[in-house]
């Protein structure tokens, strides 16, 4: 998901992560321990990045 202003929120399944890229391309973990993180989705206006762990059947959604 693109972060307005530059970077990006990105998942990766198979470690379980999301990182935040910032503009400078720097990568930094923001979520771990997460079963299949994938497909994220983003409400800036409320600031709320939902990630589905498919591993666990279940959306989770954390405030930013």
């Amino acid at each position: 998901e693109r972060v307005p202003g530059g970077g990006f929120f990105v998942s990766d399944w198979v470690a379980g992560k999301v990182f935040e890229l910032g503009r400078t391309g720097v990568a930094r973990e923001i979520l771990k321990d997460l079963k299949g993180a994938a497909d994220l989705g983003l409400d800036w206006k409320s600031r709320i990045l939902v990630v589905p762990a498919m591993g666990e059947d279940r959306v989770n959604a954390y405030r930013l």
